[in-house]
């Protein structure tokens, strides 16, 4: 009669048949795991807009050319200036105050996002301006007037 100690460890040897055949056998892969992003998602293109003018194409196409990266407002605005044509400094000078309007205008609509109070970047998902669209299409319960 054999003692088995329970404080060596058992080797156990099987047959070289059995090693084939366990070999064979189909085997489960392991889970993968979820890998984490390790890049920013890309924003998606601007669509063009029913009221979109012409210096709102231009910030965009400005964002566009500068990649994923954040753009100072400021730098978007000399950027913008650029484009146009101006004969006496007043004109440029108040068509830089229409442009930091203009861009003001697509942050508060969702178009452009905010990172870290003076940059702006493409927006990577939707999500913000279709929010943004359903609450302005709610409708307003107005009391009613004091005649």
């Amino acid at each position: 009669m054999a003692v088995i100690s329970t404080t060596e460890p058992m080797i156990l040897v099987e047959p070289p048949s059995v090693y084939a055949a366990r070999l064979r056998m189909p085997q489960r892969l392991p889970p993968i795991p979820a890998t984490a992003p390790t890049t920013t998602p890309k924003p998606t293109p601007p669509v063009r807009h029913r009221y979109d003018d012409f210096w709102t194409e231009v910030v965009f196409e400005i964002l566009k050319t500068n990649g994923d990266y954040p753009l100072r407002i400021t730098s978007v605005v000399n950027e913008a200036v650029k484009w146009g044509k101006f004969p006496i400094r007043a004109e440029r000078e108040e068509h830089k105050k229409m442009m930091f309007r203009t861009v003001g205008k697509l942050i508060r609509t969702c178009r452009l996002d905010r990172y870290k109070r003076k940059f702006v970047t493409v927006p990577t998902s939707d999500s913000r301006r279709q929010a943004f669209l359903a609450k302005a299409a709610m409708t307003i319960e107005m009391p009613p007037p004091c005649v």
